[in-house]
């Protein structure tokens, strides 16, 4: 169960990273030139809510179990995950074209 859960976290982390890109990349929906801010906060809240599921599946996990052992990889993967995908100053600089 601890393993599936963790393939799942993997899974769901990689699929948001691949779906937020290519959201990022469809510049078929704005006309040529055009950036809107609204694409890179949506992607950004779906790279997040991705990163903490690890997490929230840890805490099912350990109400079910009582192990916190099985929760701490978890919880770091989570960590990573948050830390990898926040969003970075020099990203929303580039993708809105303005100097913060």
């Amino acid at each position: 169960l601890q393993l599936g859960a963790f393939m799942l976290s993997v899974l769901a982390i990689f699929g948001a990273r691949l779906l937020t890109e290519r959201m990022l990349s469809d510049q078929s929906v704005a006309a040529p030139g055009v950036r809107h801010p609204k694409q890179l906060y949506i992607a950004t809240i779906i790279q997040c809510a991705a990163a903490e599921l690890p997490i929230l599946l840890a805490l099912i996990l350990l109400f079910l179990s009582r192990d916190i052992y099985g929760f701490i990889p978890f919880a770091i993967f989570s960590l990573a995950a948050l830390t990898f995908f926040f969003p970075k100053k020099q990203k929303w600089a580039d993708w809105l074209g303005v100097d913060f």
